[in-house]
């Protein structure tokens, strides 16, 4: 099973472990930059923090087809 990169989170407000939905060491950083604006949004506008599962849920949902999709398992073919 192909899946997406797994990284751990920390700032100020939050800390856990991610895993993207997405392939590629970069979506690490996209992830984490996503988190962070959240974070960030919701302490401007006075909203609650959403929970770590909430958010975990999210980054392993998110797809985007056609890239590093995988179209195969055996044998194994990534568009």
């Amino acid at each position: 099973v192909v899946t997406g990169e797994v990284f751990d989170y920390t700032s100020a407000i939050r800390q856990g472990r991610f895993q993207t939905g997405l392939l590629g060491l970069h979506q690490i950083e996209n992830a984490g930059m996503a988190i962070a604006l959240l974070d960030t949004f919701c302490q401007e506008v006075g909203r609650k923090l959403p929970a770590n599962i909430l958010i975990a849920q999210a980054l392993e949902e998110t797809r985007w087809p056609g890239r590093l999709e995988v179209v195969s398992r055996n044998p194994l073919m990534i568009l």
